[in-house]
């Protein structure tokens, strides 16, 4: 009997180690106790979740966004906490010949999605951060923008390129002579 609740106890202390503590809505800037879930709890998110197309110089770009709700987030001084994270795939298709360029767009695993928004959603605006780790390292950002009236279209813009470290093996001396995938200008998408 003694083993049984002794197990009991343990399942009782893992289980409860693993739920969050606080919740707090997702624009919160503030350091955060450790364990506490940063959630959307207005659904700002749910707007930009599904599938957009835009093209762009011969060019469709396809962005897939998923949230990943309560994904953890660890330290190495053993603090955590829990936060709903925006992300997306995406594809770069050439429309004249229909081959495919980049692509990301089989990544199910929350580390194999490049994009990922920064913070919530602010005046219509939402930032990304755009980090290509299969290509040198190479980081930007951009936004996209709700447009009002409607709420099928999202306009891309702000596209600016961010920290960069050379990794090792890669082929470019310059980060600007590194491909982008991601557009540079300006473009409509379109829910699909």
């Amino acid at each position: 009997m003694r083993k049984i609740i002794f197990i009991a106890i343990i399942l009782l202390s893992i289980k409860m180690q693993s739920q969050p503590g606080f919740i707090v809505p997702l624009d919160t800037w503030e350091t955060v106790p450790s364990g506490t879930y940063i959630k959307d709890i207005d659904y700002v998110y749910l707007p930009y979740v599904g599938t957009w197309k835009g093209v762009l110089y011969g060019r469709e770009y396809t962005f897939v966004f998923q949230i990943f709700p309560q994904h953890l987030f660890t330290n190495p001084i053993g603090t955590y906490y829990y936060e709903d994270i925006l992300k997306a795939k995406y594809e770069v298709k050439d429309i004249s010949t229909g081959n495919v360029i980049f692509t990301t767009i089989s990544a199910v695993n929350y580390e194999d999605f490049c994009i990922t928004a920064l913070g919530s959603p602010n005046n219509g605006r939402q930032n990304f951060l755009f980090r290509d780790l299969t290509n040198c390292a190479n980081g930007m950002t951009f936004a996209l923008f709700n447009i009002p009236g409607t709420t099928n279209q999202l306009r891309y813009g702000g596209f600016t390129y961010t920290d960069f470290y050379i990794a090792e093996g890669c082929p470019y001396a310059d980060r600007y002579d590194i491909p982008v995938p991601i557009p540079k200008n300006g473009l409509i998408f379109t829910k699909q």
